[in-house]
Parts: C-alpha cells; sequence; structure tokens
C-alpha cells in the first residue's frame, strides 16, 4: 500500500493487521480477501527484516488461496516467489528451490512461457540454483536471459539489471561480481537490523563495516558497484552511530527502508 511505499512499515503493519481482525470476524479466514491482507501484511514484514513471521504469513495466504482459488489459480505465484525470497533470507535457499518450481508451472499455465510474470521466476529460479551450484542453473539462466529480453525488450531498466548476472550464470561462471555485491548488502541490512533489536553488538557490526569500507579502493568510479556499496556502508554507519543519515544510491533504498523502519 502507500504507507509502504513511503517506508512507513509500522504504519501499514498495524493498520493490516487491524484489517484481518475486521475481515476474520465479517468474512472469515479462508475467504480470498483474508488471503491477499495475509500477503501484504507478509510482505510489509519482510521488508522489515522480520523474515520467519513473514514466512508463516506467506504459508497461511498460501493455504487460504489453495481452498479458496484452487491450486493452480495465477494468485498463488506471485504468494510463491516471494516465500522463496524469505527463505533465501534465512539461509534456506534448498527449500526455496522447489516452491520457485511450483510457482514457474502455475505462471506458465496461467500466461503461456513468454510473459513477464514467467521472466521473473526464471530469473529468481536460475540465480537461486546458481547460488545452490545445480548442474541444471546455466540452462536457466538462459531460458531466463531470452524470456526477460523477449518480453521486456533490450532496453528495459529490469533487463539492464539481470541480464548481466544471467550472463554469467549461463556461461557457467556462476552468479557475477555484482550479485555477490547484492548479496552482501542483504547480510549487512540483516546485521544492522540485528543489531538495532539488541540482537547482536552494534560495536562489533561498525567495526566490520568500517573495515569493508576501508578496503574499497580510492578514486573508486562514482556510480560504479562498489562506490554505491560504500555509500550505502556510509550511511549504515551513520544510523548506527546516531549520526544524520546520508542519502544512498537508489539500489540501496529498499535496504534502508528496513533498517530505519527496524530503529522505530
Amino acid at each position: 500500500g502507500v504507507l509502504s511505499r513511503q517506508g512507513k512499515y509500522g504504519e501499514a503493519e498495524s493498520l493490516l493487521r487491524q484489517s484481518l481482525e475486521v475481515l476474520e470476524k465479517s468474512l472469515g479466514v479462508w475467504h480470498p480477501d483474508y488471503g491477499v491482507l495475509l500477503h501484504s501484511l507478509a510482505g510489509v514484514l519482510s521488508s522489515q527484516g522480520k523474515y520467519g513471521e513473514a514466512e508463516s504469513l506467506f504459508r497461511q495466504s498460501l493455504e487460504v488461496d489453495e481452498k479458496s482459488l484452487g491450486v493452480w489459480h495465477p494468485s498463488l505465484y506471485p504468494t510463491l516467489t516471494n516465500l522463496a525470497s524469505v527463505l533465501a533470507e534465512q539461509s534456506r535457499a534448498e527449500e526455496g528451490e522447489p516452491v520457485l518450481q511450483r510457482a514457474l508451472k502455475i505462471a506458465v499455465r496461467a500466461h503461456g512461457p513468454s510473459h513477464p510474470d514467467v521472466a521473473q521466476v526464471l530469473n529468481m529460479l536460475a540465480q537461486l540454483q546458481a547460488v545452490l551450484g545445480r548442474s541444471e542453473a546455466p540452462e536457466t539462466a538462459r531460458l531466463a536471459l531470452a524470456t526477460v529480453m523477449a518480453t521486456l525488450g533490450v532496453e528495459h531498466p529490469i533487463t539492464q539489471q539481470v541480464a548481466p548476472i544471467l550472463q554469467g550464470i549461463a556461461s557457467g561462471g556462476g552468479t557475477d561480481a555484482n550479485s555477490e555485491i547484492a548479496s552482501f548488502a542483504s547480510q549487512i541490512r540483516n546485521g544492522a537490523i540485528a543489531a538495532l533489536r539488541g540482537e547482536i553488538g552494534r560495536d562489533a557490526l561498525i567495526g566490520a563495516i568500517e573495515e569493508t569500507v576501508a578496503q574499497v579502493p580510492e578514486g573508486e568510479e562514482d556510480g560504479s558497484a562498489l562506490a554505491d556499496l560504500a555509500l550505502y556502508l556510509r550511511a549504515i554507519l551513520a544510523l548506527l552511530r546516531g549520526e544524520p543519515v546520508p542519502k544512498v544510491p537508489s539500489a540501496y533504498s529498499e535496504h534502508m527502508a528496513a533498517i530505519e523502519a527496524a530503529r522505530g
């Protein structure tokens, strides 16, 4: 919703929980609209780094949709892809693979093999298989790249973002440097959220981030992946120290929103 897009995750979470209570009394827990709200709440929780609770709600939403709409309904595959994402965030990518494979079957059945949603699921599946070292990852990546280009076009921003990653996987090189940076950025985000919640030591995390920033070569070209990562890390340092937080590159805006939401 609007509150989530504005980064007001706490307000969005409270409003969705209230709406769920109202809907439960008026329509019951097996109504499709109840499943939609569960999915929305799970997405808000995921954006705050609350992956365990988000996983539970995505599974509950999935169960509602299966019972009320059927196991092949197109509404299921967005929930399945989001469930796979939160599993991966919890270092449970292996559990996410069959979830994505099921999402792919439903998306293809609903839209045919050449559709942007099918391309999205294939992209996720290829990257997950590469992380797991699956032998089929290059073939999945080639199919994903072809589908992305066919449905979105070569010049589309999403194509420009995922093409280098998929090309790296398709060539047998696994995930490339940009993908590794993205994975590291996610780990730092999770660490910052845990530190703000008092689950890990804040000073230790600050020290680790400072060491990483120091390793970025001086004169690194502005706008490069490493330069953007350094700006993101400096913003996290400022937040953890209670200092004014500088603006981060757009690629890291969602990460920062999740971290700031944890700060409260």
